[in-house]
């Protein structure tokens, strides 16, 4: 199975990108079966050898969490650190966000992740592309009016970077990749979100993009 990436439409939809269940739905299941060795104790409670993802969450995240940290995968980011634009005009913020569509088009056209294969091959330039995107983003002057939905942007993609890192090491650190996985399903709902925001500001403001 191939795993295809977040994307934003500028198109208001009630429903989740099939990613989560295309994706992340997958990654517990996927990095378990990779690891069916080990580790074979977690402070003395026995691993189960033949599991299903949510027989073992409460497992995982009771032994997992003491170095794994949600918030890490949600930064803040910081005001002082972006390119903001005092022009307010309908043409500034159409700019930006034909520019916020082809970053995304362009870092991304040749990113995915092959969930059989026994290395997740394409999962380095998956990261790669979060890491130029992250830049590219940050690069991008951005209109005041439009500032929080930058930021947001920011975060999911450092965000989304941090889960394929953490899924790209999955052979050392299961447990990281696995909890990593289910973090990623709430960035994806988070990504629908933004998509509807932008959707509705390109809608009141009569924007042509």
């Amino acid at each position: 199975q191939e795993g295809k990436l977040p994307e934003i439409s500028f198109e208001e939809s009630s429903n989740k990108p099939n990613l989560t269940k295309d994706l992340a739905a997958e990654i517990g299941k996927n990095i378990i079966d990779r690891n069916p060795a080990g580790p074979t104790k977690l402070d003395e409670k026995e691993w189960l050898s033949v599991i299903e993802p949510e027989a073992i969450a409460n497992l995982l995240i009771e032994e997992g969490l003491q170095n794994f940290n949600p918030k890490d995968f949600d930064p803040a980011i910081r005001l002082v650190d972006l390119k903001i634009s005092p022009d307010k005009s309908a043409v500034a913020a159409e700019i930006y966000l034909r520019t916020f569509r082809d970053i995304l088009q362009y870092d991304f056209q040749n990113a995915k992740v092959d969930l059989n294969s026994s290395d997740l091959a394409g999962i380095e330039e998956v990261v790669r592309a979060y890491s130029q995107a992250i830049k590219d983003f940050y690069q991008l002057a951005v209109p005041e009016q439009l500032v929080d939905i930058h930021k947001k942007q920011i975060g999911l993609l450092i965000g989304q970077k941090k889960v394929f890192e953490a899924l790209a090491n999955h052979q050392k650190d299961p447990m990281k990749a696995y909890l990593a996985g289910q973090i990623f399903g709430e960035i994806v709902e988070r990504i629908s979100f933004l998509n509807n925001s932008i959707a509705s500001f390109i809608k009141t403001n009569n924007l042509k993009i």
